[in-house]
Formats: C-alpha cells, sequence, structure tokens
C-alpha cells in the first residue's frame, strides 16, 4: 500500500504534492473553506483545482452530503503517509499551527453565534479542534490553548463530555507563559463551570465541588487584576452556583446579589440577566414566589431581547416551575412547553431531559398517565445516556409517584427507596416542592412499607431503572 502511494504521489504535480501532504494535517474531514485556509496555494482557485485532482486520481475522498457544505479527508492508511511527507518536507510545524489557528477562530466564531448552530458546526470538527487543543499543547502555546478550551466549554458540558474537557483544561491550565490575565480568568471562570457542571451532572464526590470553588475564586483574583467585568460577574455567580449546591443559601443571595450590582452598575445585560435568573431560582428553591417572580421575568425579558436562547430557555422552565408551585397547571405546561422548544432546537440534551420530567409531572397532577410515562420515560433515557446521576434520581422520584398513581404500591416504594439510596450517596435533597409531591403520593404508603423500602435502598441503579421503566406495564 506504502509503495503504491509513493509512486501515485511521485506522479503528482508539485502543487498537488504540496496540497495532498498538507492535507494529513486535519483529524478527520474537513470543508473547503478549511482546505483552502490551512493549505493555501497561489491563489484559491488553484487549490480548487488540485483539489479535484486529487479527488480524481483517488487520494482524496469527496462527501457532499445531503445538502450540506462539501468535506473532504483522506483515508487512515493515506493520511499517515501524507503526514510522513509532511515531516520530510518541514512543513509539519508550520501547518499544523496554521491548521490550529484556523480552528481557535472558527471556535470562537461559531461561540458568538446562535448555540444551536454553535453546537452542531463544533459537532462537525471535533476531531479538528482536538487535533488543534493537542498541537497547542504540544507547542506550548498557553493563551490560545486556553482560548480554545473556553469556548469549547459550553460544547463540552452539553454534550456530555466531561472527563476529556476536564483533561484539556489540566493540561492548558498547567501551560508556562500565559500572559494576558483576562484569558487566564476566563479559562478559570469556564474551568470552573465545567467542574461544578460535571458535579451536577454525574454526581462527581469529594474534587469536582470544591475543585469548582477554588477555580472561580482564582478566576475572580485575575478578572478584578484585568478589570473585566463581566468576567467578575461571571466569577461571582459562580461562586454562588457552588454556594447553592452546598446549601449554603445565605452566602448564595450574596455572591449573586453582589454579582447583580456590578452588572447593573456597568451596564451589562447579558450578566444582569443571569444574576436575576440566580437569585429568582435560590427564592424559588425556599418558595418565596413572590421574591423569585420578578427576578424571573426580569430575567427573561433581558434574555430575550439579547438573544440568549440558552438562558431564556432555562428562565421559562423556572417560570413553570414557579407556575406549578402556585398550582397554575396550565400556565406551568405553557412555560415548559416553551423552554422544550428553545432546548430542542439547542439539541441540549440535558436540559430537554430535565424539562420532559417537569412536563411529566404536570400530566402526573392532571391525571395524564400515558403522557406522564412518556414524558418521564423519555427523560430517564436521556439522563441515562448523558450519565447524569442528578437527572437520574429526580426522574425515579417521578416514577415512584406514577407508579403509586396506578396502584402498584409496592413497585413504587421499592424504585421510591433506590431513589432515596442514590440521594444519600450524591448527598443532594429533593426541595421542599419536590418533596410536597413525593408526599401527595407516597407518604401514606411509605408510612408502612419498610421491608419493600429497604429492598429498594439495596438496588444496584440499573435494576432500579429496570423496575421503574416497568411502570409501563401498568400505563
Amino acid at each position: 500500500m506504502r509503495a503504491t502511494l509513493a509512486w501515485s504521489y511521485d506522479l503528482l504535480e508539485p502543487a498537488e504534492r504540496a496540497l495532498f501532504r498538507r492535507l494529513g494535517v486535519f483529524a478527520g474531514d474537513a470543508s473547503l473553506e478549511a482546505v483552502v485556509a490551512v493549505c493555501p496555494a497561489r491563489d484559491r482557485a488553484q487549490t480548487l483545482s488540485n483539489l479535484a485532482g486529487l479527488v480524481d486520481k483517488y487520494l482524496v475522498t469527496h462527501d457532499s452530503g445531503s445538502g450540506a457544505e462539501p468535506r473532504y479527508r483522506l483515508l487512515d492508511t493515506v493520511r499517515a503517509f501524507a503526514l510522513d511527507q509532511l515531516t520530510a518536507a518541514g512543513e509539519r510545524d508550520d501547518t499544523a499551527e496554521r491548521h490550529a489557528c484556523y480552528y481557535l477562530a472558527i471556535a470562537e466564531e461559531s461561540n458568538a453565534g446562535a448555540v444551536g448552530t454553535h453546537l452542531a458546526r463544533l459537532d462537525r470538527e471535533q476531531d479538528n479542534t482536538r487535533a488543534a487543543l493537542g498541537w497547542f499543547v504540544q507547542s506550548a502555546d498557553a493563551e490560545r490553548g486556553q482560548r480554545l478550551a473556553t469556548v469549547l466549554v459550553e460544547f463540552w458540558s452539553t454534550r456530555g463530555y466531561f472527563e476529556e474537557a476536564q483533561h484539556w483544561f489540566a493540561e492548558v491550565l498547567a501551560l508556562p507563559g500565559w500572559r494576558s490575565k483576562l484569558v487566564r480568568a476566563r479559562a478559570l471562570n469556564a474551568a470552573g463551570r465545567l467542574a461544578w457542571l460535571w458535579h451536577e451532572c454525574c454526581g462527581t464526590s469529594g474534587v469536582a465541588r470544591p475543585g469548582a470553588r477554588a477555580l472561580y475564586k482564582d478566576a475572580l483574583c485575575k478578572a478584578r487584576e484585568a478589570d473585566d467585568a463581566p468576567t467578575i460577574a461571571e466569577a461571582l455567580c459562580g461562586l454562588g452556583q457552588v454556594a447553592f449546591a452546598d446549601g449554603d443559601l445565605r452566602h448564595a443571595r450574596a455572591w449573586f446579589e453582589r454579582a447583580l450590582r456590578l452588572s447593573q452598575a456597568r451596564g451589562l445585560d447579558a450578566a444582569t440577566a443571569v444574576a436575576q435568573r440566580r437569585l429568582g431560582r435560590l427564592a424559588l428553591e425556599v418558595g418565596d414566589l413572590d421574591v423569585a417572580e420578578p427576578y424571573l421575568h426580569a430575567s427573561l425579558h433581558t434574555a430575550q431581547h439579547t438573544e440568549r436562547h440558552q438562558d431564556a430557555g432555562g428562565t421559562l422552565s423556572e417560570l413553570g416551575m414557579l407556575a406549578l408551585q402556585r398550582g397554575d397547571d396550565r400556565l406551568a405546561r405553557m412555560h415548559f412547553e416553551e423552554s422544550l422548544a428553545i432546548f430542542d432546537k439547542l439539541n441540549d440534551r440535558a436540559q430537554v431531559a430535565h424539562v420532559r420530567l417537569c412536563l411529566g409531572i404536570v400530566a402526573l397532577r392532571g391525571s395524564d398517565f400515558a403522557a406522564a410515562l412518556d414524558h418521564m420515560t423519555c427523560s430517564l433515557e436521556l439522563s441515562q445516556t448523558d450519565c447524569d446521576q442528578h437527572g437520574m434520581v429526580e426522574v425515579l422520584d417521578g416514577l415512584a409517584c406514577l407508579a403509586a398513581a396506578h396502584g402498584d404500591i409496592e413497585r413504587a416504594i421499592r424504585v421510591y427507596g433506590a431513589a432515596q439510596a442514590l440521594r444519600d450517596k450524591l448527598r443532594t435533597q429533593r426541595s421542599a416542592f419536590k418533596q410536597a409531591l413525593v408526599d401527595a403520593w407516597l407518604a401514606e404508603p411509605l408510612s408502612h412499607a419498610d421491608t419493600p423500602l429497604a429492598a429498594g435502598r439495596a438496588m444496584s441503579l440499573e435494576r432500579a431503572v429496570e423496575l421503574a421503566l416497568a411502570t409501563a406495564d401498568v400505563a
């Protein structure tokens, strides 16, 4: 195979040989624009002509997809040969540098656009952004490595790539030679958010939450030295989130209020919306609905005005919970459906799972058990896919209530017991409202059900999920 490739390579025109070996820098496939940018020729027309020639000679594969932009790639064995030729020509470092800088620009440009488009683009370019990060680490380019990791954090967290993200942040934050305090502060904020989300989604214990707090504190220090108000506000809200997750509501409120005052004083609309939403969520958690409502409506107005769709979807979900707590199930369903439409469009699986559970609760309260089962089953499957144990425990509670509503009390108690055991492991508690929902269906049966409760607590998570999904048999 190698001899055949060498023979074909030698038959190419010099400009075709240069393009062929430079294409080896791409991991996976690449768009035409990427090829033009990373593999420069005399002009664009020459690059197009040379690329067409390589496709005709079967050295490059071409996929036009279903109406999408054309993509070009080298098969693995062909790519290995091309990289060897690139190294032999003394061009590998320069080409890898152009490649990494191109994908940094793509990631930063995508991050500034619509979230759904941004995530879809990064899905396509995931192999190349990994290669770019690898180059920045290899070449000890701390600042550009930190910039790229920072703009990828939303993609990584939304897609559930927590371990990979932690690996890259550990690599880029350890690089020496960074100069910009602002770049460093933004990277520390992103790493803090990742650590906090990883704990919330996957139940990592002992490291993630304290690690998030330390990262946010370091970010706050660097952001203050850089005097960058948006980054300061982000760090303040991050510290509030960690305190909130720890149950320290007094300090959480203080951090959020500091972020809100700063954001309003500096005219930072987006940061103001985030702080308002955090304060609304906190008030909602303790049942102070009259305080929560104006914060959430103000946050939603700003998020919609500034086209921050992710924030708008989250705030709509919280307004749905507020309506649910007030007993207005019709309004709750409306808010949840609006939120679901946003998160479906963004392909944010974690948030889709959460909102589907909320819709399941609305359906359960309205005795629409088939709809409740459909929503809760979807939510559980999504949480399983993303290894989101916090999400799974909430759905198990919901499915326990659904089983009780069908009169299958023993199954309900076993599933509830398994959920409670998982809560103990994750060190998480139900909000007062969610506890009231569970009590409405299970308080009386739990008072005289020690044996099935103990059996449920001893059950594996896999068995608990299987038992909970068997609720379908009684739907």
